[in-house]
């Protein structure tokens, strides 16, 4: 240790004298470190960055399996109650779900994400107000009876302009008054990732905040979302097991609740809250994701030190008679190996420090890359923090070993006598080193064609994703869904004259080819779902029975562009009074009347006593979710039979569909109802967004790609004109005795092909093995379609080529004369 600081001073000197040599190692250090960091940071971001909250290591949530099938689903309030009241292995337990609200004032609405929370909420989570403070227990009691909210520190400052005295005034929310008691801390932004509430509303505001009386009272209805604090003495593994036991007496006491298909009890399941930040479901398809992702940087990166022992061999090289002489000197191998591991140490953190820096701008252009003129915005914050930084670093000085330790072992083993004679570069030519350099071009090579092919595979994934037929045009559509003080009461009569009168004032504006209502947007998600009975249909034991559910106005299947394939669409006179109808897709008419007509057929929704539902017409299958394999049942109902609370208005139009929203919003401003239009956008951004994952996995795995491509031929090159440069002498024999310049462009052409080939091949067939591991994530049978294997490898070996050509080209016009004197 006593003369480290004498090598970090060297390292420095050798450094600063070669600063060509010394940016080039640095920077395609830092662009590898850079992408690994990037990622790194998304990652984090997305599974791992902690809540901002108080101690969250005893926090679990609490899921129950659902009969249709999935183990992690959320609980119904009495659920709630059971877990709090009939458990003793938590501390706390408290339950919240997501609400939409309207805030209104004098000349302004506006909706806002919020959540309605049991009385514990905050003090769960230990989180204390910014201002003012969280809610009492006695005013999660009674319901009704406590108008008061917390807001969040975002919507302080954006709709109230940081008012320092809001506290205790007064605000409109949902038709209902309600006072703001406090603001929360600026940096906690809710317990789901990608949802940040503005609003917390005490659990029995329910009515207040417009939803059904018996909401917090049936078990049926299963929407909230579950935490608890474990004691102390009690682990995960305790705590599973005494709800498991729950599990089973709840069961027997309440049978049509807790009861799968095949009749035994439902399960709780017990998540650590740190692997539950993201649904569990959805975790494990991101794991996979954050897996493919760090593999794909980890083989960038690999390219990149690839690329660097090359270059530090040459200088390595270079060198040689220095270490003869150190070693003359008296200085040991391992003396030497230390100097030479120091020097690729500081290089390595160099390269780190720039590779953080270079993280942040990565990070920017990935995101401008996947969401190119969007609306959306990330539904989470990517920073580079000390985690991230740290783990950098590590990474940096591993890779600092590694791509220094084979220079520093070829360098201090030089032959002593030949080196002092300066005869290393006449003696040195032999296949064992230069094969040291093959061996590192054919990694980055193939290294490079896998990352080419995986990128080529998720673009032609997201392709083929675009190119599927939906059943409907997203094409030329705009939807806006009106927001007014009366479309959120029980009311009905207003909000269907409402309705009609927009449909009327909108049809005739100029442009538009269509207009209609419906309570849900393609591919949008939050599709309803409901249990059936079909007339003289029996079921299979166990058999799902589950259908889509959509109430739309007249008009609709035109608006969509969708095809009535028998029957008709709704009309004015099905209406109240009149006999109920619906309308089904193929899939609901093949499943239960295949080979018959389905008019006419009659279907009952479960539960319900009204009058069954006649078929009117069936429409061809609409895809609701993109990654489905198979269209589901759907069952249309008509709106003026079925009012239906925040219907979102269709129109269809002539060219742009967002230079129709001025016009619309006139047409609504003009019936004078104090009307705001809510989430305006064109029916194709949900099915945009739909396709995030791939995008961002196509972006990635694209840029990755090209960059390793880049640094793969860079290290060709190097390798070939290094060749060159060291045969300067035995070219010029070969021309001396006889050979043509075409010999000579033909002999290291063909070298250069062999190191191509065999990248090429290894590449090949790491690529097929790799489109097995994540044929999950692509789309259809993106992950066979061989035309990508055969450009991109054909492109490969061209561009390559290319790299082989100029070094190549350049060694044909060596002088004879003068290479006979080379040294």
């Amino acid at each position: 240790m006593a003369a480290f600081p004498q090598d970090l001073k060297f390292g420095l000197r050798m450094l600063l004298r070669r600063p060509l040599l010394t940016a080039g190692i640095s920077l395609s250090l830092a662009l590898g470190i850079g992408a690994n960091s990037a990622v790194f940071s998304l990652v984090d971001a997305i599974l791992f960055r902690p809540m901002n909250i108080g101690d969250s290591s005893r926090l679990v949530s609490l899921y129950t399996s659902d009969y249709s099938g999935s183990q992690y689903s959320a609980s119904s309030f009495p659920d709630f109650v059971d877990f709090r009241d009939r458990s003793n292995v938590f501390e706390n337990v408290a339950a919240f779900t997501e609400i939409s609200t309207t805030l209104r004032s004098e000349n302004y609405a506006d909706r806002t994400d919020g959540v309605l929370v049991s009385g514990n909420y905050f003090d769960l989570l230990d989180v204390k107000a910014a201002r003012g403070r969280t809610f009492h227990a006695e005013e999660d009691q009674t319901p009704g009876t406590h108008p008061v909210i917390v807001i969040s520190h975002k919507l302080w400052q954006t709709r109230f302009a940081g008012d320092p005295s809001l506290i205790g005034k007064t605000i409109f929310l949902n038709n209902n008054n309600f006072t703001i008691i406090g603001i929360t801390p600026e940096t906690f932004t809710g317990t789901d990732l990608g949802r940040s509430p503005e609003i917390f509303v005490p659990m029995q505001m329910y009515v207040q905040v417009g939803l059904e009386p018996g909401f917090i009272t049936s078990r049926g209805i299963r929407m909230f979302s579950v935490l608890g604090r474990l004691r102390s003495d009690v682990s995960e593994d305790q705590a599973q097991t005494s709800l498991n036991l729950l599990a089973g007496q709840l069961a027997a006491a309440y049978p049509d609740h807790w009861k799968e298909r095949n009749q035994e009890p439902r399960k709780i399941s017990v998540i650590a809250e740190r692997y539950a930040r993201v649904r569990p479901e959805v975790r494990s398809v991101l794991m996979g994701l954050a897996g493919l992702f760090t593999t794909l940087t980890a083989l960038v990166l690999l390219i990149a030190c690839s690329n660097i022992s090359n270059m530090l061999l040459a200088r390595a090289t270079a060198r040689q008679r220095e270490m003869a002489v150190r070693t003359a000197l008296g200085a040991s191998r391992g003396r030497l190996i230390r100097q030479l591991l120091t020097e690729s140490l500081q290089l390595s953190l160099i390269g780190s420090v720039l590779g953080i820096l270079l993280a942040p701008i990565c990070i920017k252009l990935l995101i401008a890359a996947f969401l190119p003129g969007s609306t959306t915005e990330l539904p989470f914050d990517i920073g580079i923090d000390q985690r991230v930084i740290l783990l950098t670093l590590g990474i940096g000085l591993f890779t600092g070993l590694i791509f220094g330790l084979v220079p520093a072992l070829h360098a201090s083993k030089s032959d002593l006598n030949l080196a002092m004679k300066d005869e290393s570069s006449v003696m040195q030519t032999g296949r064992r080193r230069f094969g040291m350099r093959n061996l590192f071009v054919i990694t980055q090579i193939s290294a490079s064609l896998l990352l080419m092919i995986v990128a080529g595979l998720f673009v032609r994934s997201l392709q083929k994703a675009q190119q599927v037929d939906l059943g409907y045009n997203v094409d030329n559509v705009l939807t806006v869904r009106p927001d007014a003080e009366f479309l959120d009461n029980r009311d009905t009569g207003p909000q269907l004259v409402f309705y009609n009168q927009v449909l009327e004032r909108i049809r005739t504006l100029p442009g538009v080819e269509a207009v209609s209502l419906a309570d849900f947007i393609p591919s949008g998600g939050g599709l309803r779902r409901s249990t059936i009975s079909v007339e003289n249909y029996t079921p299979r034991t166990n058999e799902n029975m589950d259908v889509r559910i959509g109430v739309v106005a007249p008009d609709y299947f035109r608006t969509m562009g969708m095809t009535l394939t028998t029957g008709r669409e709704f009309l004015e006179h099905d209406k109240d009074g009149a006999p109920r109808t619906a309308i089904v897709n193929e899939s609901l008419a093949r499943r239960y009347w295949p080979g018959e007509n389905a008019l006419g057929k009659h279907l009952t929704l479960g539960g319900s006593k009204r009058q069954p539902l006649e078929v009117i017409g069936v429409v061809n299958d609409a895809t609701a979710y993109i990654f489905e394999k198979d269209a589901s049942p759907f069952l249309y109902l008509p709106l003026l039979q079925n009012p239906s609370l925040g219907m979102t208005l269709h129109v269809r139009s002539k060219g742009d569909p967002m230079a129709l929203l001025s016009p619309v919003r006139n047409e609504i401003e003009a019936l004078g109802q104090n009307v705001v239009l809510r989430d305006p956008k064109p029916l194709s951004e949900p099915l945009n967004d739909s396709l995030l994952s791939l995008r961002l996995a196509s972006t990635l795995t694209g840029i990755f790609g090209l960059l390793a491509l880049a640094l793969a031929m860079v290290g060709i090159f190097a390798v070939v004109n290094y060749s060159t440069t060291r045969r300067t002498r035995e070219i010029g024999i070969r021309m001396a005795v006889g050979a043509q310049r075409a010999d000579i462009l033909h002999m290291i052409m063909k070298e250069g092909l062999f190191i191509v080939v065999a990248g090429v091949v290894v590449g090949l067939l790491l690529a097929f093995v790799s489109a097995r591991l994540i044929a999950s994530f692509l789309f259809a049978d993106a992950g066979s379609d061989m035309s990508v294997y055969v450009v991109i490898a054909l492109l490969q070996i061209a561009i390559a080529m290319l790299a082989c050509f100029i070094p190549a080209y350049k060694a044909t016009k060596i002088d004879p004369t003068e290479a006979l004197r080379h040294d």
